[in-house]
């Protein structure tokens, strides 16, 4: 039986006939047949596949009878040509055909045979003409004509008239069918299939030729498709453009031929041997293969359906056919849906079994590349093996076995495509779907053929397959196709769904199926999605297999280090920081057990640092570093950390990223998120230091050096480098040396001056900023885009007021903003350190240790930090010209603040003097850098941070030494003083500099005084700098022993200031008033022009602009200081001097005095002939002998005089009150007896008890001539009414103080306080807090207490029996020390009794000795305006206080006894006796040397900052108190002219001093008559004032002629 009737049992068996050997021979002879007639031989060539020696040898026995026949057929029509045709051939015929097939012989013309054969052509088309062999005969060679298009024509019709006849024999229809299949031109191409369609009748018959069709079928569709080839090739080489149409045209062709195979399939197909079936099947698979036209792949299925339906499909193309089926069911559309029915037809009968294995042949080969192969095959067998594996019971579908399909796609090769990978993966899913197939997977060689599939699978790579570019004529090209049933999904996606699906089939079996499931998964960890991936993990992680005891545990846990992180291209973060977290918890298990593979395991995750590029898992590896370097004990695995670190980070070097955005530091807790590389690991080492500086020296040390080498590093990108400077700016020590770090820094002051703060940087300055922090309260912009406080203009910094706000209109130019790089660092946006430094001092690491304290109390070792190289390391970047800006603004802003704390630089001091040289000589030279220019700021603002340094490095006054040639304190004092007139920015913190060492430097500052003042008189007219200057008198003029020295002319030139400034105001004043009738006229008269008038534009205003009335306040309060500091003999002048400025000239030109120019000269003239106390009144002053006592007051000029006289012996007390303040006198007159002989009157009264001898008005008398008599016009005593009204008046004015009265709070904050409650209730504070106190006043009993105590009680000590206060002759200053209150959390937990005076305190000084920052809010109030913070530079704890103000006793008591001892020795006459300086024997000793403290002045929101401490000043502790209570009454009376403020910014405050004079003016108006002159002299606002001792004034007249009965007058001193 055959191979065919194998696949077909029920076909009838093949018709046995003689054509089927003559073929068989037919195929053996043409290949070696000799040329006849010098024809072109039959070739044969390009049909072997069909035709191989395999299916000759298949040929059955009677063949070699065929081949005799046919060449006795062939024989006798060899010599058709020569033989003459018969007489009878031409009966019937047109005459005309013998001279026309005579004409056509051989041997004539050509063209006469041409005609001849057309008009034969012609006659055969309308007779049916005999024996046309012989005539075919005589005309074949027309055919072969060379370059003969008419002979080919001619010829091939002649032959379709032959082949047309209806009677032809069979010897005829082989002859013309040899015919055409001799001719193998690509020109007879359409001849002959149109001569081989017009002989079989359209494929219907094939009698006698049977033989000769499939072959000669064949060979036309090879000849077609070998020129389709060439075509190709050629137009790709060479473009061209004809060669296009030339392959339609063939292609046409290659559908004539389909069509032409489809009718030979149906209407003989049993006439068809296997051989033939097999070439014709395989020859139009060679068209589909190659196919451009939909049409052809139609045609294609159409012949293979009708192969199984009318014929039997052979078995050797089965395979074939189903590669084109395969490949057309990768497409979606008409032609899918097409494939799919013959695929049903296929497999859904006798042939399935074989499809279905050639099916899984064809899914296991590799994809073709080869030039077009069709490249869809393979994934088109997938795809129908997935049908074939969905197919229900009840489809006639059958799956193939599972472990045949398994095999199937375990074969692949390294070149498979991502969609072949995708319809994999679909059909393993779509099998694990399938239950009923699934019940053998679990077998050993299923599941490894699974495991195969899917290892494979995650070894796929994208980048490594090899593509090619689709061939634009394939319909079927891969560029064109698409998963037929669904869109693509991803891998991870398919590897989920096989997880899920291995893991449910694992749940439906046993707990070791599940296992297998994970095992098999774990080890395509690197490939599988995220999801799966975790699954896996966490599966390990709940069985415990990646942790001791298991007994694998390591090797599991390389196993998934390996997979996940030493997978390329890298696994997603999300997988490998759970990887991490799974590796993590199974070293920290380990570590609890002690296993001894712990650090084994710790070393894999050590080891990925240097060569880890994802920052979020660099990050992870570096936190978990971090934690393992915290805690371990283990010395080596530090080391194995500490050195990984340092290769990751100073090894390998990364390329910084652009700078980050504020948005950017915002979004992230320290200023990392989208950190670079080197930012991640630098902030490891941060975190190493942090956690071992009180774990570990010798760790400490060794990170320290790191971080120092990071911050040095030219090869670390800035943002690095930021990173270790921000800790090193926050490294202190406290009073023990011991180091320890801060949380904040405290130097947004400073950034302000450099716009690195939220407040001092507009929002859009840079581009790519978005968002910064924004401050409480919105702050609107002026036209100027600067910055304007919201609760008023005057609220502005007096440091921020000098510092523009930086505008983008204003970057670059014209209006032009370039866009700038964010800054890299900036307060307001992001922690300074990636976590909160430990909160005590470390007992490891020092600055400074003697030899005998190497080793601490528990035996642990302790080191000194080598802070000296850090300062080195300060000193060269100063000097560096190349440093980037972001590095060198962070190291000039925050370098101050820790010069500070002296117990850190302990032993660097050398190193201090250098960088105090250098600063002073780049400030000189102005050598310091200059700022980017997309920064908007200009080199003063860098010199403001240079100058803060400076003025910080005035503390070290002891360690610099003067040189020959150099003086370091004298030059520091050159470079402020130079600084005063460089600029308006850097002159403010200049002059604050200078007020510091006039307490720091009292002998030096002295030796430039003059010059300072001098420079004060130059820079007047910058009115920004008038409350500074301002300040800066007032200090000074508490300080005698300074100016001490003083010649005329330098009190000339501070009153000259002040005057100045008061001119100022007065203008300031003017001006406004002026533009306000300005505005009152614009609303009542329209403007001509329609447009109204409009105001200045607005500018940036100084604080003297915005709150004039404090440095109208100031300029007052300094002018009667210094006043009172010039002596006696230089008052007069100055007094009329200062009286001639003070008058002012209004519009009409009359001159007049304010009111305050009023009292302050009142109060000048008071003292300018007197250096006397204070006076008080004596209510007994008179006995009764001297007989009754009358009272009478009057107004005398701007005072209120009040004589009490005793009549019978005139004895008076005369009470003057002025208004700056009351004097009380004593008068007598020197009675003596009469002369015998005077005559007297005695009256009849002058023996009772009530006689009166002398008036009150006699006293007056005496001092006031009968002036009115000569002088008429001058304002005499005005006498008061005796009535209760005017007691009542006089009453209210001896209630006005003439002292200007202040009141400060005083809170201290005891260590790590932080709460309200627990600071008030403090009843006691350190040593140098009470040394403190000492200072800033005297110590007054409360209880009887005279003076206004500013609401302390005064009677039952309720609030403390003692406080402190401080006073001159103008000024009064009450402390409110809380500590110094009772306490009773009992009956007042809240202690509001402290905080009704501390909360109505406009200022409070605190005492923050709480280790940390001070809150503005920890004390709520609506009244605490400023406070001054006071903190000491080292932070000590209570004990430490303790400990050391026991030391200082200890100290004190030695030095006394030494005293004691050498003042015996003296006595004695000893020679060797110590002579110690005498000291004064207070009970409490100032604050000591060695202590510095840093003052700083808070003000409240809205308020701006004022004083020299309104950014932070470090202050030695002798100068601690005079400094602060400086600081405190200059703020308040900055807060006393700030509430009196209206709405406006108009109102002021009135002195104490006014209010008493307006109280006198009120006596005057009401009491003066009118006088008969045509004007008053003097008002109740304005007077005149002639000074004392100006010759020819009114005032010297009245004087003279008043007597001279003032020495008489006797003062008693106040009790």
């Amino acid at each position: 039986m055959s191979q065919d009737q194998d696949l077909d049992p029920r076909s009838p068996k093949p018709k046995t006939s003689t054509s089927g050997i003559v073929l068989d021979a037919f195929r053996t002879l043409t290949g070696t047949r000799q040329n006849r007639n010098s024809l072109p031989p039959v070739t044969t060539q390009g049909l072997a596949f069909p035709y191989t020696n395999d299916v000759l040898a298949a040929t059955p026995p009677p063949v070699e009878r065929a081949r005799i026949a046919y060449r006795k057929t062939m024989a006798d029509t060899s010599d058709l040509a020569s033989q003459p045709l018969q007489d009878k051939d031409f009966i019937g015929l047109p005459p005309e055909l013998r001279q026309a097939v005579h004409l056509l012989s051989r041997g004539n013309d050509t063209q006469d045979r041409l005609r001849a054969a057309k008009r034969i052509t012609s006659i055969m088309t309308k007779h049916e003409v005999p024996n046309v062999a012989s005539i075919w005969a005589r005309a074949e060679d027309l055919v072969y004509l060379e370059n003969n298009s008419n002979a080919l024509e001619t010829g091939y019709n002649l032959l379709a008239a032959c082949v047309m006849l209806k009677k032809l024999i069979a010897r005829e229809r082989v002859m013309f069918i040899e015919t055409i299949m001799s001719d193998d031109r690509g020109v007879a191409m359409p001849y002959r299939i149109d001569i081989l369609r017009k002989l079989t009748i359209e494929g219907r018959y094939l009698e006698n030729i049977e033989v000769f069709v499939p072959l000669l079928t064949v060979k036309l569709i090879e000849q077609n498709m070998d020129k389709i080839h060439d075509l190709r090739d050629k137009r790709r080489d060479s473009k061209d453009a004809k060669a296009t149409q030339r392959i339609i045209l063939l292609h046409e062709y290659l559908e004539e031929l389909l069509d032409f195979v489809l009718a030979i399939t149906k209407f003989n197909a049993k006439v068809l041997e296997r051989n033939d079936r097999v070439a014709l099947v395989e020859a139009v698979l060679s068209i589909a293969r190659v196919a451009s036209r939909e049409d052809e792949l139609r045609k294609t299925l159409d012949i293979v359906d009708a192969f199984i339906t009318y014929a039997r499909l052979p078995r050797a193309v089965i395979r074939g056919c189903l590669e084109i089926m395969c490949a057309m069911y990768t497409q979606e559309g008409s032609l899918q849906e097409r494939a799919t029915r013959t695929l049903n037809i296929l497999l859904e009968n006798h042939y399935a079994i074989a499809a279905t294995q050639d099916l899984l042949d064809i899914a296991a080969e590799a994809e073709s590349t080869s030039r077009g192969a069709n490249k869809n095959n393979t994934r088109g067998a997938v795809l129908v093996l997935r049908l074939l594996v969905k197919s229900g019971d009840e489809s006639r579908l059958k799956p193939p076995q599972l472990l045949d399909l398994l095999k199937a796609l375990n074969h692949s090769s390294d070149t498979e495509s991502r969609k072949l990978m995708l319809s994999k993966l679909e059909l393993v899913n779509d099998i694990l779907s399938n239950s009923e197939m699934c019940q053998t997977l679990f077998d050993k060689e299923e599941w490894a053929a699974l495991r195969g599939i899917l290892f494979k699978a995650t070894m796929w790579d994208e980048e490594g397959t090899t593509s090619e570019k689709p061939s634009h004529d394939s319909a079927i090209a891969g560029s064109r196709l698409k998963i037929t049933s669904k869109q693509p999904r991803e891998l991870s996606v398919l590897f989920q769904q096989v997880f899920d699906n291995l893991r449910q089939l694992g749940k439906e079996h046993d707990s070791e199926r599940i296992a297998m499931v994970m095992d098999a998964t774990h080890d395509l960890l690197a490939d599988l999605d995220n999801d799966s991936c975790m699954s896996v993990i966490r599966y390990h992680q709940g069985e415990r297999l990646l942790f001791p005891p298991t007994e694998d545990w390591l090797a599991k846990c390389q196993k998934l280090n390996n997979t996940i992180f030493c997978a390329y291209p890298p696994r997603d973060v999300i997988v490998r920081l759970y990887a991490l977290k799974a590796l993590h918890d199974a070293y920290n298990t380990a570590e609890a057990l002690n296993d001894p593979d712990t650090n084994h395991l710790m070393k894999l995750l050590i080891d990925k640092i240097p060569h880890e590029d994802d920052i979020e898992v660099l990050r992870v590896l570096c936190q978990i570093a971090a934690d393992v370097g915290t805690w371990t004990q283990d010395q080596d695995l530090f080391d194995n950390i500490f050195r990984a670190l340092k290769a990751a980070l100073f090894e390998k070097v990364i390329e910084s990223p652009s700078p980050k955005s504020p948005e950017q530091l915002q979004n992230d807790e320290h200023g990392t998120s989208g950190s670079s590389r080197n930012v991640i690991l630098s902030d490891c080492f941060v975190r190493l230091f942090l956690r071992n500086l009180n774990r570990s020296g010798s760790r400490t040390l060794d990170l320290f050096s790191a971080i120092v080498h990071l911050a040095n590093s030219p090869t670390q990108p800035p943002d690095a480098r930021i990173v270790a400077m921000k800790l090193m700016a926050r490294i202190r020590s406290d009073s023990d040396c011991r180091v320890y770090v801060l949380p904040e820094t405290g130097c947004e002051s400073v950034a302000a001056a450099l716009c690195r703060t939220s407040d001092s940087v507009l929002p859009s300055l840079y581009a790519t900023v978005s968002p910064v922090v924004r401050p409480s309260r919105p702050i609107p912009n002026d036209s100027t885009g600067r910055r304007q406080n919201q609760s008023t203009p005057a609220a502005s910094h007096p440091t921020r007021a000098s510092q523009p706000i930086r505008s983008v209109s204003s970057i670059g130019g014209l209006g032009h903003a370039s866009k700038p790089n964010p800054p890299l660092w900036m307060y307001g946006t992001a922690r300074g350190l990636p976590e909160d430094p430990p909160t005590r001092a470390s007992h490891l690491v020092f600055s400074h240790l003697k030899p005998e304290d190497k080793l601490g109390p528990d035996g642990q070792q302790r080191v000194v930090l080598p802070i000296k190289i850090w300062l080195e390391l300060v000193l060269s970047m100063l000097q560096r010209k190349d440093l980037e800006w972001e590095t060198y603004s962070y190291m000039i802003v925050h370098i101050g603040a820790q010069l500070t704390n002296h117990s850190l630089f302990i032993d660097s001091l050398h190193r201090v003097q250098d960088l105090t040289k250098l600063l002073m000589h780049q400030i000189m030279h102005k050598e310091y850098h200059s700022p980017p220019a997309h920064t908007n700021l200009k080199k003063s603002d860098v010199a403001i941070c240079m100058y803060h340094v400076l003025t910080m490095l005035i503390s070290y006054k002891d360690y610099l030494q003067r040189v020959p040639n150099y003086d370091p304190k004298e030059n520091m004092i050159q470079t402020f003083l130079e600084g005063v007139g460089t600029g308006e920015r850097t002159a403010e913190i200049c002059i604050h500099a200078l007020s510091i060492c006039c307490h720091e430097l009292p002998l030096d500052i002295t030796r430039r005084l003059e010059a300072v003042i001098q420079k004060f008189a130059k820079v007047i007219t910058q009115a920004h700098l008038a409350v500074h200057i301002l300040e800066f008198l007032a200090g000074l003029a508490r300080m005698e022993h300074l100016f001490s020295q003083f010649r005329d002319e330098d009190y000339s030139n501070v009153f000259s200031i002040c005057i100045r400034y008061l001119e100022y105001v007065r203008d300031q004043r003017a001006r406004q008033n002026r533009f306000s009738a300005r505005s009152s006229r614009a609303l009542l008269t329209p403007a001509r022009s329609g447009t109204p008038p409009q105001p200045e534009a607005n500018v940036t205003r100084s604080l003297a602009d915005e709150l004039p009335q404090y440095v109208y306040a100031l300029a007052y309060h300094v002018i009667v200081f210094w006043f009172m500091s010039i002596s006696l003999r230089e008052r007069p002048r100055h007094a009329e001097t200062i009286a001639r400025k003070l008058r002012m000239r209004d519009e009409h030109g009359k001159q007049s005095m304010d009111e305050q120019g009023q009292v302050t000269m009142d109060f000048l003239y008071r003292i300018t002939y007197s250096d006397s106390d204070d006076t008080a009144a004596i209510p007994d002053f008179s006995k009764p002998a001297d007989g009754p006592v009358a009272k009478k007051s009057w107004v005398v000029g701007r005072s209120i005089l009040t004589v009490e006289t005793a009549g019978r012996t005139g004895l008076s007390q005369i009470t003057r009150r002025r208004p700056s303040g009351t004097r009380h006198a004593i008068f007598q007159p020197n009675l003596v007896p009469t002369p015998k002989h005077q005559q007297r009157i005695v009256p009849e009264a002058y023996y009772t008890d009530d006689y009166v001898e002398v008036a009150p008005d006699d006293v007056l008398t005496e001092f006031y001539s009968s002036l009115h008599i000569v002088y008429e016009t001058i304002d005499l005593p005005i006498p008061l009414a005796d009535d209760e009204s005017t007691s009542r008046a006089i009453s209210t004015f001896d209630r006005i103080p003439a002292l200007d009265g202040h009141k400060v709070g005083v809170i201290y904050i005891g260590e790590g306080q932080t709460d309200e409650v627990t600071i008030l209730a403090n009843v006691m504070g350190s040593e140098d807090y009470t040394q403190f106190l000492s200072g800033i006043g005297d110590l007054i009993k409360l209880k009887g207490a005279t003076f206004n105590a500013q609401g302390l009680d005064r009677e039952f000590d309720s609030d403390g029996k003692f406080t402190y206060a401080w006073r001159n002759r103008v000024t009064e200053l009450v402390f409110h020390v809380t500590t110094m209150m009772p306490t009773n959390l009992q009956n007042d937990p809240q202690c509001s009794l402290k905080k009704r005076h501390t909360g109505n305190d406009f200022v409070n000084i605190i005492w923050n000795n709480s280790g940390g920052p001070f809150d503005f809010n920890t004390f709520p109030s609506a009244f605490n305006y400023v406070n001054i913070v006071i903190q000491p530079e080292a932070r000590t704890s209570f004990v430490a206080t303790r400990l050391f103000a026991a030391e200082r006793a200890r100290r004190a008591e030695e030095k006394k006894r030494g005293e004691e001892q050498n003042k015996a020795n003296t006595a004695n006459g000893l020679e060797n006796g110590v002579h110690a300086t005498e000291t004064t024997s207070n009970s409490i000793p100032s604050i000591s040397s060695d202590l510095f403290y840093r003052v700083a002045v808070l003000t409240a929101p809205g308020i701006p900052a004022i004083s020299a401490a309104a950014t932070t000043k470090i202050i030695s502790g002798p100068c601690l108190p005079a400094f602060v209570r400086l600081l405190a009454l200059n703020a308040s009376v900055f807060c006393h002219v700030w509430s009196n403020r209206d709405a406006g910014g108009v109102g002021e405050h009135v002195s104490s001093w006014r209010s008493r004079l307006r109280e006198i003016n009120r006596l005057r108006q009401r009491f003066e008559q009118p006088f008969d002159r045509p004007e008053q002299i003097g008002t109740a606002a304005s007077v005149e004032f002639d000074p004392p001792g100006t010759s020819g004034s009114d005032a010297a007249r009245r004087r003279s002629m008043a007597g001279d009965s003032h020495t008489d007058v006797s003062e008693i001193e106040s009790v």
